[in-house]
């Protein structure tokens, strides 16, 4: 896990170059904070920062450069199967001076060129410069966990694996006002578009190949989930599952350093805690605690710690140490907060930094195998078509906040739109209410996922969904893991984003599914039934965070929110429309029915103005 930064196709000028190169390198230090290494040469200017994970010494620092000088490499992430990979090289006569993967990766794509990504198991972003081709590749893993970003600024190619490393050299920096319709809609920007004009991200399953000869690249698709199911082989699905889940667990757990896990009471980490304690590890496990908010789940996380014989430590953010916890996770993410779970993230990994380098997550569970509620109106079809008459139901009638959010969801009648909009909190019904008009609400990007996952499941709108979720709100989740551990330089890692898994169960049939009290048939059929009965009876919470309650109890938030109504990106962009002083006063007067617009309203402003002031 490292940080990587560099450019190509530029008037060589060592001692200027470098200097910008050594600023892009320090503006990500808090990724690799082990070593530094650099390579330039007429053509290309390449650093890594490194956090030593797999072999510690420093011979495998990077970058890594070919016995015979002919190939360089700067490699983030960890490449799971590498001891494999090993074997199969050094029987067609390669050699190996160090244990890391990096020198695996290196050789095997000097063997294989990028001709056969689909034999790596792992997550990466990675730089591989074929100097007697004059090509260039920059190659991201299946899912996106790991980040790539790139721009072209007067013909120069430069990319990083966090946008500010572009701005720390003086690229501009400059608010796309298109792309903002997308974030403010749907929280994110989907695809290689970013929030910034010009930066964009290196999509999941892609890779650039760039030739020095022509000053040229193009974006490559090395990996389509709907082009590339495998129907496992074992005849009972449940047990491919439950052995793929565990060699999953087992290959993130390979390290020469110690491992962590982030523990919630929820399914998805007890079953990592439950895989790694039948595995044999000793590991401590760390759980954010709400004390005297419902959303706790504190205390039976603890208990399952205890009953595994596992150190557990409480995280808590405090309301003093919020406001600058919130300012640092906007600088680590860049761009706006999408899921507001940040600071609470950077908190739990800067205590776990203390003791352990890794942390296992249960990431990616909910989006493989369907165990959100917001996915029951798309499995229970009957649950669709009876949802139209909540618009006849007045507001005061509906008791339920969820019921309340189901009808504003539910009121438009296009149900390919609908799964689009199914991780919004803003919906179409809420603009019309709003009064703002113009959005751009079918990116191009969200448009050719949904017709992917529609010729993929023709016939299952569910399956439809996890398709979506699967494209699109999963690398936004990865996006927030990465940052927030590699603010603390600390490595995360994702068992259920096995690739293994994500191509097995994306090809069984529709009968492995199930939203049925917790969802996730598959894992509830297996290791969840081998976990504790407090465990498979606690309802499903999620990291919910009190947001409504900090930003008006916390003076310097309470602050912000009466005058966000001034930012910039209110007053010169579309969000202009909005009537955010009146709404702010009616929030304060206990009106709920636009909290949703106002906590995200919020976020966007704080993060514009630290960003842009």
């Amino acid at each position: 896990m490292c940080g990587i930064v560099g450019f190509f196709n530029y008037n060589n000028d060592s001692e200027h170059f470098l200097v910008d190169l050594k600023k892009m390198g320090n503006s990500i230090a808090h990724r690799g904070p082990d070593a530094e290494g650099y390579f330039m040469d007429q053509y290309v200017a390449f650093l890594h920062r490194r956090l030593s994970i797999i072999d510690l010494d420093p011979r495998s620092n990077q970058p890594f450069v070919s016995k015979c000088g002919n190939y360089v490499l700067i490699f983030n992430g960890e490449i799971f199967n590498f001891r494999e990979l090993k074997k199969e090289l050094e029987k067609k006569g390669y050699s190996f001076s160090t244990l890391s993967d990096t020198e695996v990766l290196l050789n095997f794509l000097i063997e294989n060129g990028v001709k056969k990504l689909h034999q790596l198991n792992g997550f990466f972003a990675f730089v591989f410069y074929d100097k007697p081709n004059k090509k260039i590749f920059l190659v991201k893993d299946r899912t996106g966990v790991k980040p790539l970003f790139y721009t072209v600024d007067n013909n120069v190619f430069y990319f990083a694996s966090e946008p500010k490393a572009f701005f720390s050299i003086g690229l501009k920096k400059e608010l796309d006002s298109y792309h903002l319709h997308e974030v403010f809609f749907y929280r994110f920007a989907s695809g290689k578009n970013t929030i910034f004009k010009n930066i964009y991200r290196l999509l999941p399953g892609h890779f650039i190949e760039y030739s020095l000869t022509s000053n040229s690249f193009k974006e490559i698709r090395w990996f389509h989930l709907g082009k590339e199911l495998k129907t496992p082989y074992q005849a009972n699905p449940f047990s491919w599952f439950e052995n793929t889940f565990h060699q999953s667990v087992s290959y993130r757990t390979i390290a020469d350093v110690k491992l962590g896990m982030m523990l919630s009471a929820g399914l998805d980490s007890s079953s990592v805690l439950y895989s790694l304690k039948k595995q044999g590890h000793d590991i401590t496990t760390f759980t954010i605690s709400f004390p005297g908010f419902k959303s706790d789940e504190y205390s039976l996380a603890k208990k399952l710690s205890d009953d595994y014989g596992f150190k557990n430590e409480k995280v808590i953010l405090t309301n003093d140490e919020l406001v600058d916890y919130l300012k640092r996770s906007i600088y680590f993410m860049d761009e706006p907060l999408v899921h507001f779970q940040e600071p609470h993230l950077l908190k739990l990994s800067e205590i776990a930094k203390n003791s352990v380098k890794i942390l296992l997550s249960g990431e990616g569970s909910d989006e493989l195998l369907g165990g959100y509620v917001r996915y029951k109106l798309h499995y229970f079809r009957i649950w669709y078509y009876l949802s139209y008459f909540l618009k006849f139901i007045p507001d005061s009638s509906l008791k339920s906040d969820r019921l309340k959010k189901l009808k504003r969801y539910s009121s438009l009648r296009n149900e390919s739109a609908l799964l689009l909009m199914n991780a919004n909190n803003i919906f179409l019904k809420d603009l019309e209410d709003l009064k703002v008009y113009g959005l751009n609400l079918l990116p191009e990007y969200r448009v050719k996922i949904l017709e992917e996952a529609e010729k993929t499941y023709p016939t299952n709108k569910f399956r439809q969904l996890l398709y979506i979720d699967q494209h699109l709100y999963i690398p936004s989740l990865n996006d927030r893991n990465d940052r927030t551990t590699m603010g603390a330089s600390i490595e995360c890692r994702e068992p259920f984003q096995d690739y293994n898994l994500l191509t097995g169960v994306a090809a069984l049939p529709d009968k492995y599914f199930s939203v049925r009290g917790k969802g996730k048939l598959l894992l509830m059929k297996t290791i969840g039934r081998k976990l504790p009965e407090y465990i498979q009876k606690h309802r499903k919470i999620g990291l919910s965070i009190p947001w409504n309650s900090y930003i008006k109890e916390i003076p310097e938030f309470k602050e912000h929110l009466l005058t966000m109504h001034l930012s910039p990106i209110i007053t010169d962009t579309f969000l202009n429309q909005l009537n955010v002083y009146e709404n702010v006063q009616e929030y304060l007067k206990g009106d709920t029915s636009k909290d949703y617009l106002i906590v995200n309203l919020f976020m966007l402003t704080y993060w514009y103005n630290l960003i842009f002031n």
